[in-house]
């Protein structure tokens, strides 16, 4: 076995996934957006088909810096051709946050996990 070729082979499996403010896909019917990022007191979250818990921010240290559950948020029901969808906006207050790089973590009712980077400016 070549060690230069398992780096290699390594390597090509390393994918990066853009978390910095554009829709992610998470299924075939779920989109996630978070706006603006960068932000410097408020943040709104987008959330297309789950129900949100609470949310989280991180600090590069690894520290929770912010606890929000989502009482602050309005619903948008639309129906496509085919499809049934409901996009809720939550509201988060980040103006008490040191500029920086953070984590935003979303927590859904169907045990996901959703995290994106945010730059507070």
């Amino acid at each position: 076995m070549n060690p230069a070729n398992s780096y290699d082979d390594f390597m090509t499996k390393v994918q990066w996934a853009g978390t910095t403010g554009e829709n992610e896909l998470l299924s075939e019917k779920q989109y996630l957006n978070v706006y603006p990022n960068p932000a410097s007191d408020r943040l709104t979250v987008s959330v297309e088909n789950e129900s949100v818990l609470y949310f989280e921010m991180i600090d590069k240290t690894g520290r929770q810096v912010l606890y929000s559950n989502s009482t602050n948020e309005t619903s948008v029901h639309s129906n496509g051709t085919s499809v049934h969808a409901c996009q809720t906006n939550y509201n988060i207050d980040i103006s008490g946050l040191h500029t920086g790089l953070y984590i935003l973590n979303i927590y859904t009712q169907s045990n996901k996990l959703l995290s994106k980077k945010v730059v507070i400016k």
